[in-house]
């Protein structure tokens, strides 16, 4: 691995940054002394391996040691630390993370960092994927960084690129003409973090109910929504998790929820204007 010592001064960075001496550090990680010498100074470039376990005993994961943006790979990885590893419950590093959800082997990254070369397009996809559904701003302040290193590297990972880019940008536009047409606290949120690219996997998930939302209000059938508040859109939100608890699958509750909650809502008001008039002394 072509590190080169910017890789020892990370390790001479967190070293201190723990207030541990060289020897400690190489007990701690069952290294020799000399061995964290030569690194930091760079006389020795460490291999994975080694740097996992020099990363554990720092506390750190590997790849904040790791010196090597030339690959879209590598930058991923970073990326996928930043923002999967960090809003995932689980408690696995990075790179069991990276190997469970995009089904690849761990030999598999290990050798393409080791070399600086990438992983097959198809996995680095994959990645971007996942990122997306996480962290939407994330990847579209990433994509914003490095467009021309992937447009000049890449084919299919810059059409995938291009495709999520321009469902992001939709989502803006949205936003933007909602947060016009139908201003509100929460709208306004989300259109702020649309533009400073720090929309998240939930806050899509409202916009898509805001979505449906006006789909209802723009149809005539069971009486619409007619103009839709911010009640509105909390009392469809909590349908949703009404049939989540009543064991509806999602694909019921995402296929079926926009169409029945205008239905149930209109009854609703039925029943208690009935009711209302039913408690209501007649007077003759």
């Amino acid at each position: 691995m072509n590190t080169g010592n910017k890789v020892g001064e990370k390790i001479r960075y967190f070293r201190k940054k723990l207030n541990l001496t060289q020897e400690q550090l190489a007990k701690n990680s069952g290294l020799s002394r000399n061995a964290i010498y030569n690194y930091e100074n760079g006389r020795r470039s460490p291999d994975i391996e080694t740097l996992n376990k020099i990363a554990a005993a720092l506390d750190t994961n590997v790849y904040n040691l790791i010196d090597n943006d030339t690959t879209l790979t590598s930058k991923l990885i970073k990326l996928f630390e930043k923002t999967i590893c960090k809003n995932s419950r689980d408690a696995k590093n990075t790179l069991e993370l990276i190997c469970e959800l995009v089904d690849i082997d761990e030999e598999v990254i290990n050798k393409a960092l080791e070399n600086e070369e990438d992983i097959s397009e198809s996995y680095l996809t994959s990645m971007i994927d996942i990122i997306f559904k996480d962290s939407p701003g994330a990847f579209q302040k990433f994509y914003k960084e490095n467009k021309k290193f992937i447009f000049s590297r890449y084919d299919i990972v810059t059409e995938r690129c291009s495709e999520l880019n321009i469902k992001y940008l939709n989502y803006l536009n949205y936003l933007t003409a909602l947060n016009t047409e139908s201003p509100s606290k929460h709208i306004s949120n989300l259109y702020q973090k649309a533009k400073n690219n720090t929309l998240t996997g939930e806050d899509i998930k409202d916009i898509e109910d805001y979505k449906q939302l006006e789909l209802m209000n723009n149809s005539d059938a069971f009486g619409g929504l007619q103009n839709y508040t911010d009640k509105d859109y909390a009392a469809f939100k909590t349908f949703k998790e009404l049939l989540k608890q009543l064991d509806y699958s999602d694909d019921d509750v995402k296929n079926y929820s926009d169409d029945i909650f205008p239905k149930i809502k209109v009854q609703i008001e039925k029943e208690i204007l009935y009711l209302k008039n039913k408690d209501t002394p007649q007077h003759e």
